[in-house]
């Protein structure tokens, strides 16, 4: 399914997000199944799984990283678990200590300052990735683009191993 085709916005990387939410809730509108209260089962169901359909294509198309992994689908490129294994090394061992640093601020006793800067920090890394694939996504370098997010993926399991502990520790 090509969600871009499907909210009638141009296959880029960089879409107009208003444009997104107004096709949004035009779909919504038209295939809400709420419409056809008194219509056959098999006519609500169609509408139920189009809504479905118009739901998971927002979703995808709202949040960038889900976009370009979209994107390199509809490019004939792949972002799975055995695509890991092929990040370079230099990258995995510099942030494989970033899971370390977390562990020792899991350790410490006050630590939401910390869990607080260790998140912005890694979240400013991430941003500086997404950056990238806005320009490389322009020069349609998929294979780099494919690179690219694989890294802001692991960073972004960081950020959220990071938030899941910072919100334990509030709620202590």
């Amino acid at each position: 399914m090509n969600y871009f085709n499907l909210f009638s916005l141009p296959q880029i990387f960089n879409i107009n997000e208003e444009l997104l939410i107004k096709n949004f809730y035009e779909l919504q509108k038209k295939f809400h199944p709420d419409k056809l209260i008194n219509s056959s089962t098999n006519l609500l169901s169609k509408m139920n799984n189009k809504i479905i359909i118009i739901n998971k294509g927002y979703k995808i198309l709202k949040d960038p990283i889900n976009r370009a992994e979209h994107l390199l689908y509809l490019n004939n490129f792949i972002v799975d678990k055995k695509s890991y294994l092929y990040v370079e090394k230099s990258f995995l061992i510099k942030n494989i200590s970033l899971f370390e640093k977390l562990e020792t601020i899991i350790k410490e006793k006050e630590n939401n300052l910390a869990l607080s800067n260790f998140i912005n920090k890694i979240v400013l890394k991430k941003d500086k990735y997404l950056n990238k694939l806005i320009y490389l996504f322009d020069l349609k370098k998929f294979k780099s683009i494919k690179s690219i997010l694989i890294k802001i993926k692991f960073l972004q399991n960081l950020i959220s191993k990071a938030e899941i502990i910072k919100e334990k520790n509030n709620n202590l």
